[in-house]
């Protein structure tokens, strides 16, 4: 994967660490998610904002 650097217009290489997938999820990004579900099925996202 590559980021381009705003300034100088030259890519720079980032490397991917695997190792960090298998790390616990916290408890307080699961809270979160689940209250975000929970709000997106009371209030949907209008369709002429979804991108089709």
């Amino acid at each position: 994967m590559k980021v381009l650097d705003k300034k100088s217009g030259k890519t720079d290489n980032i490397t991917y660490d695997p190792k960090l997938d298998n790390l616990p999820v916290p408890k307080i990004v699961l809270e979160k998610t689940e209250r975000a579900r929970k709000f997106l099925e009371k209030h949907p996202i209008p369709e002429q904002m979804l991108r089709k």
